[in-house]
């Protein structure tokens, strides 16, 4: 129960969600000089320029999380505790989240719909990083 507690706890300084994704540079010297040296096509790059604008919305929307953030923050402070006040908060602040993922998530599969076919793995793994490499098998234990 205890260890429960502390990982409640050590989640509750975190932030409430990461930072979403991002969509490589592309439309910078340098972000070209990358999606080629992965293999993206010309035409590839084209799309990643057009489709590269950032989100207008999102000033607006991590005001909004940061007000939340805050709130929150005054609320668990608060003397007395309000439960109910704190458990709306915790929902609002859900919902903008799973909103923004959902908004993140569009413009990536918009991008990917654009790309040439041989361009999408590129994008995909420029984005959400190459596949984990498999762990390593744990050295056996010396024998007494």
């Amino acid at each position: 129960m205890l260890t429960g507690l502390i990982a409640l706890t050590v989640a509750a300084a975190a932030p409430l969600a990461p930072p979403p994704p991002k969509a490589p540079p592309a439309a910078t010297p340098r972000g070209v000089a990358a999606m080629k040296a992965l293999g993206m096509s010309d035409a590839g790059i084209a799309v990643l320029r057009r489709q590269g604008a950032p989100d207008p919305d999102a000033r607006a929307l991590n005001a909004k999380r940061q007000t939340l953030r805050a709130k929150l923050a005054e609320t668990a402070g608060a003397t007395p505790f309000d439960l109910e006040g704190f458990t709306a908060l915790l929902r609002e602040s859900s919902t903008l989240e799973a909103s923004v993922r959902t908004r993140n998530e569009e413009r990536i599969v918009a991008t990917l719909k654009a790309l040439p076919e041989a361009d999408r793995p590129i994008f995909a793994r420029a984005v959400f990083g190459p596949p984990p490499a498999p762990a390593a098998a744990p050295a056996p234990a010396p024998r007494p």
